[in-house]
């Protein structure tokens, strides 16, 4: 961005000085159209989402290598339901024989290179369910998709500073006992809810704008 401030030498006072810094500082406020490298929003159909919500499946396959700044999966539940549900803290991509078997689904054909859709694995080290899951209507509304992910794409900045204070529910950890099918007491969910600031999951911003603007008055 480039701002062109023209002023007369010698002609300039104090409250002339303070006028253009407010119009600066006003502008670099203005919010853009960023996004964060560590989180995407990735589409899990089922039964596989069932499976990791379930704790029966701890790995997600891909045939593709997802970049290492890749830490965080905002797993979107395709149609008929149409909306973010989980939130996932992952590993990065690992490749047949890597994977420790655990008894999990899927992940002893994975480590033989049997799986044709799965060439990399991600392991599932947290998962968290959004209290109010974010439809697909609101993420094309609020300009956060423009329609429902294919692949996988990047969050934006704004969508996670609009979304602060979401409640979650803490589902499981890469170390939870898997679940049996006929099981008659499941984990009390409801006491692991909590409010999460989901600021917290960007960098800060830095503050050399601020100091940019004082230093050049």
């Amino acid at each position: 961005m480039i701002i062109d401030v023209q002023v007369v030498p010698n002609q300039i006072g104090a409250s002339d000085v303070l006028s253009i810094k407010t119009i600066i500082q006003n502008i670099l406020s203005i919010p853009m159209a960023s996004t964060t490298k560590s989180d995407i929003i990735i589409s899990i159909r089922q039964p596989h989402l069932d499976h990791i919500v379930c704790l029966k499946k701890n790995h997600e396959f891909r045939a593709y290598l997802l970049p290492s700044t890749v830490t965080r999966f905002w797993i979107y539940e395709p149609s008929p339901v149409s909306a973010i549900k989980y939130i996932a803290e992952v590993s990065n991509g690992k490749r047949p024989g890597e994977v420790v078997d655990g008894g999990f689904i899927r992940n002893s054909d994975f480590n033989q290179g049997k799986l044709a859709d799965g060439k990399f694995a991600y392991e599932i080290l947290t998962l968290e369910a959004l209290e109010s899951p974010i439809t697909l209507l609101q993420l094309k509304a609020n300009g956060w998709l423009a329609g429902a992910p294919q692949k996988y794409c990047y969050v934006k900045e704004a969508m996670a500073l609009s979304l602060r204070g979401v409640k979650t529910t803490a589902i499981s950890s890469h170390s939870s006992k898997i679940w049996p099918n006929d099981a008659a007491v499941r984990p009390d969910l409801e006491s692991q809810t909590t409010t999460r600031d989901l600021r917290s999951f960007f960098p800060k911003a830095t503050s050399n704008s601020q100091e940019a603007i004082d230093h050049s008055l």
